[in-house]
């Protein structure tokens, strides 16, 4: 969505957006049931079907518009009052088409009936632009309403078909005890066959294969015997209606029909909400437009593009090429199936693998492999990929292995980072970070200090650490030699391919990165920046704040992953911190943008006499998602959260 306009309080709403990368006009109505209200609300609505944009208006327009359109108590009262002759010149204006057409004879096109089926109208409309295809539409009876939903399929003209995307288990079907019996007895049975395979690795291969299609079969018996179960309790409705059109009393049974149906939509609701991966979800909350837009944020269609020579690419071909190529010269400077199972069931046969994997000194093809998925930073321009977040989907096995080895790591992260680091130590919270800028600020703004505060932005911070700094950087703080053995396995020989939308591209090689999305890359990265606050903390050149108390003692550094913090008290510290990200750069193959980095100046600066190399910021700075640095920091921070509660 670019924006929501209300043109009246709970009668209509305009909502501009996209939809497969052409942008689209909705539009909801719900009239009033006075004729001269509802011809005002018309009006201020004629404008809104002047537009470069799709349009789909649909909604209870509480008027009719043809001859036919109502029939018992009200029949004969004036068919086509000004409300209506106005919204039929503007749909016709506005070359918009009726999704349904002509009512014809059929007393069950009608859209709206009362209780006894005695009255009914046609007052129910959905309008689109013509170049919306309409494939398949129906006029489906509800259980929530009196008026029937209007149900269509339609597709915009011209536009590329996304793929099918990657396949994930629905972990719920695990929770069933028939699936897990059944899983147990098939899993023996693939046991058994160890022996026909040259490796336990073949064999494990040939195994996942058996999963997915198993999991495969059971999800589509499961949604095979939902859809049939909706299907009846459907028809039954639709039978029932007709019927009640027709003068029969089935008001009970039409009840009891309903209930059925409310208790089917809600537990649909409730695999949407799981679906959403919203943690700490309250009982009884509602599947709402919030939900819905948590799971389709990771499908923004990519619809235009720029190659690496700055030429737009608008086909598919073109553009799976351009993000094969942007993405295979960034990790290279220097198979996908979600499995899951019960650890006492697949636990020894995983151990045995890994053990393996460790003498031949390379994973799996499919351990090996990574799908990168692309999620818009919500600024610049879409048709720049350095504008899209690109997070690796890794193998469950994959990520059990990594997971293991976190937690080997998670109990010495404490003692060997810096406590100005709060992210990979037990007990330490980004909180931590925040409330140290805050008290440092607070600080330096009471005693008038002459300080710069320094954000370092870091260019795809996790796509460019080298192999090599990273290993000696895991000797340098005392890993053993069999841990290092399993971080260089991890990384040898990957590949990755990206999904854009919905197809596969060529695979690439990685040779110079952190993935993002496994489980170990956060931890890894701390310890390589950890390098770079090092060589901060120990740089003379660089004076921080004096601690209170003990004025050797300088406050410099505040991390968190790679969001680096500064506080500098004079130019030259600020160009000594500039030569030491350089330092750094060549070092590691990290890489600090300068132009996106942040300077928030505290007291009186000669900028002629001291000049900085960093931007300066005259306003607030965000920080880790929090405003600082003046008055209004607190207020503008909360009203952006209250804002997204809302």
């Amino acid at each position: 969505m670019d924006l929501v306009t209300e043109l009246e309080g709970g009668r209509a709403l305009v909502i501009d957006g996209s939809w497969a990368g052409e942008p689209v006009r909705r539009i909801n109505v719900y009239a009033p049931s006075e004729v001269g209200e509802r011809r005002e609300l018309f009006q201020r609505l004629r404008p809104q079907l002047v537009t470069f944009r799709t349009i789909m208006m649909g909604g209870d327009f509480n008027c009719i518009l043809e001859s036919g359109g109502r029939c018992g108590t009200r029949a004969g009262e004036g068919w086509m009052d000004d409300a209506s002759k106005l919204l039929a010149e503007m749909v016709g204006k506005a070359s918009l088409t009726d999704v349904i057409g002509s009512m014809g004879p059929d007393p069950r096109n009608f859209t709206w009936s009362g209780p006894d089926g005695s009255v009914r109208s046609r007052i129910d409309f959905v309008f689109t632009s013509k170049s919306v295809r309409i494939r398949q539409h129906s006029m489906v009876t509800v259980h929530f309403s009196d008026h029937r939903a209007i149900r269509f399929q339609g597709e915009l003209t011209g536009k590329f078909l996304t793929g099918p995307g990657t396949w994930k288990l629905n972990s719920s079907l695990l929770g069933r005890e028939d699936v897990q019996e059944e899983l147990r007895r098939t899993y023996s049975e693939w046991q058994d066959m160890k022996d026909t395979f040259q490796s336990i690795g073949e064999w494990w291969e040939w195994v996942k294969g058996r999963i997915q299609n198993f999991f495969k079969n059971v999800g589509r018996k499961a949604a095979r015997r939902r859809r049939k179960g909706f299907s009846r309790l459907q028809q039954q409705l639709q039978v029932l209606h007709d019927l009640q059109l027709w003068g029969w009393d089935v008001m009970n049974p039409l009840e009891a029909v309903k209930k059925d149906l409310s208790k089917h939509f809600h537990d649909d609701s409730r695999r949407i909400i799981f679906r959403s991966k919203v943690e700490n979800l309250k009982q009884g909350e509602k599947c709402n437009s919030f939900f819905f837009k948590k799971i389709h944020s990771a499908h923004t269609p990519l619809v235009q593009l720029r190659n690496r020579e700055g030429i737009l690419c608008e086909t598919k071909e073109d553009i799976r090429k351009a993000v094969t190529d942007f993405y295979g010269d960034l990790y290279s400077e220097k198979r996908s199936d979600g499995d899951q199972a019960e650890k006492d069931l697949v636990g020894p046969d995983l151990l045995e693998l890994y053990e393996e994997m460790e003498q031949e000194g390379v994973m799996l093809h499919t351990l090996r492999e990574g799908r990168i998925v692309l999620l818009y930073k919500h600024k610049g321009e879409r048709c720049d990929l350095k504008n899209w977040r690109p997070i690796s989907l890794l193998n469950v096995d994959y990520k059990i292995l990594a997971k293991t080895m976190v937690n080997r790591l998670k109990g010495a992260m404490g003692g060997i980072v810096h406590p100005d680091q709060t992210c990979g130590a037990p007990e330490r919270r980004v909180a931590d970070s925040l409330a140290l800028i805050r008290d440092t600020i607070q600080y330096i703004t009471d005693r008038n200090i002459h300080a710069a505060l320094v954000c370092l932005d870091q260019e795809k911070a996790f796509d460019r650490v080298s192999y090599e700094i990273m290993e000696r950087v895991l000797q340098g703080f005392g890993m053993g030699e069999r841990f290092c053995n399993y971080v260089r396995i991890i990384y040898t020989a990957i590949f990755s391919s990206v999904m854009v939308n919905g197809w596969k591209t060529d695979p690439f090689p990685i040779r110079s990165w952190v993935r993002q999305g496994c489980p170990l890359s956060p931890f890894l990265f701390v310890l390589v920046i950890e390098l770079l606050a090092e060589y901060i903390r120990k740089n003379p050149n660089i004076k921080g704040i004096p601690t209170p108390g003990d004025a050797k003692k300088e406050g410099t550094c505040m991390l968190y992953m790679d969001d680096v913090t500064l506080f500098c008290t004079d130019g030259k510290s600020v160009q000594s911190l500039l030569k030491a990200c350089k330092d750094f750069a060549k070092a590691s193959g990290a890489k600090i943008n300068v132009d996106k980095s942040q300077t928030k100046l505290f007291g009186s600066w000669d900028l002629c006499n001291e000049p900085l190399p960093f931007p300066i910021e005259a306003g607030l700075v965000k920080i880790l998602g929090i405003w600082f640095g003046g008055p209004g920091a607190a207020a503008k921070s909360w009203n952006e959260r209250l804002a997204k509660v809302k």
